[in-house]
């Protein structure tokens, strides 16, 4: 098996990728589940660079897709949907912590003034 050279570069970006994951929980910046996931798509991204027409034939076939480069690009896209809606999800949740904390910091100064 001969490896071209993007697919040795996708496999060092992947690994220089994992390593930062597995860094950044040692140091607890991430938790696990972020960890997994983020590992999860090293594995993925390093398996297609390595059988990219094995993986996308198979993935072509199990879509019911004539052709594996949709399928791999039929996948990308709902990818992006769903980290897209993850995001919508982070961002929304922050906002209402973003809320609750400036109704609690408004209460606490209307009671220091009221005292």
């Amino acid at each position: 098996m001969n490896l071209r050279l993007f697919q040795i570069v996708v496999i060092l970006i992947a690994i220089a990728f994992a390593f930062v994951w597995v860094r950044n929980f040692r140091t607890a910046k991430i938790k696990m589940f972020e960890l997994l996931v983020g590992l999860f798509f090293a594995i993925a991204f390093t398996l297609l660079a390595i059988f990219p027409d094995a993986i996308s034939n198979n993935l072509a076939r199990l879509l019911g897709i004539k052709s594996n480069i949709n399928a791999v690009m039929f996948g990308g896209i709902i990818l992006s949907l769903w980290l897209n809606f993850r995001l919508w999800m982070l961002i929304r949740h922050q906002d209402r912590r973003i809320t609750n904390l400036n109704s609690k910091i408004a209460i606490k100064q209307l009671e220091e003034d009221n005292s």
